[in-house]
């Protein structure tokens, strides 16, 4: 399989990164990635989930309440996260058959 870099178009950026994948062993491309990595793509992950398993169960509470409480309970070690940009954390790496 064939994994490429998902930073395309963004802000200019057209990330030539890739990843060719054989039975499970993952052998670089020859051109690395032309962005910064993204910070706090583990806590966006966590806050994410976090605020989706209480919007199950809480149906009816503002949005902003559920993320303010999953920011404030997500762990003060790792670096905040960039709330407009949380769409957009995640896996990096599309695979492409």
């Amino acid at each position: 399989m064939y994994w490429q870099c998902t930073v395309r178009h963004d802000k200019g950026i057209n990330c030539p990164a890739t990843v060719t994948e054989k039975q499970q062993c993952f052998v670089r491309g020859q051109h690395h990635h032309a962005h910064e990595p993204f910070v706090g793509v583990a806590k966006a992950a966590a806050v994410r989930k976090t605020v989706k398993d209480k919007a199950k169960q809480q149906v009816f509470a503002p949005a902003s309440d559920l993320v303010g409480e999953a920011l404030r309970n997500a762990d003060a070690s790792t670096p905040q996260v960039n709330m407009p940009a949380i769409n957009k954390f995640g896996n990096n790496f599309v695979c492409i058959i």
